[in-house]
């Protein structure tokens, strides 16, 4: 599958809808403070609802991902970085975080 073929995918997948919907915006820039440590990171996909915000980042590992054992452990360290500084920016919603393998246009939480 070709990069336009992937993310023509993407688009049409039901799950995604909330990630590239209206609410979502496209390399959010985030800064703050983390467990004694200065954050500054650009988001791949934010969106934020009534009582929730959604985090998603783009990885393109080949193979993805199938479980999250199998996610390398720096991506689920970034993730809970991103999940701890939204929590402080957003205190009254739920963070959610996601990564999604766009080969396999799969959606892991």
């Amino acid at each position: 599958m070709d990069s336009s073929e992937e993310i023509l995918n993407l688009l049409q997948k039901e799950e995604l809808k909330t990630v590239f919907g209206e609410n979502s915006k496209s390399e959010v820039a985030i800064m703050g403070e983390v467990e004694g440590k200065i954050i500054s990171a650009q988001l791949d996909r934010l969106a934020v609802e009534k009582n929730r915000v959604v985090v998603v980042d783009f990885k393109t590992n080949r193979p993805a991902a199938q479980k999250g054992a199998d996610v390398p452990l720096i991506y689920r360290n970034q993730m809970q970085i991103y999940k701890k500084l939204l929590e402080k920016i957003y205190p009254e919603k739920v963070v959610e975080v996601y990564i999604l393998w766009t080969n396999t246009a799969s959606l892991m939480k």
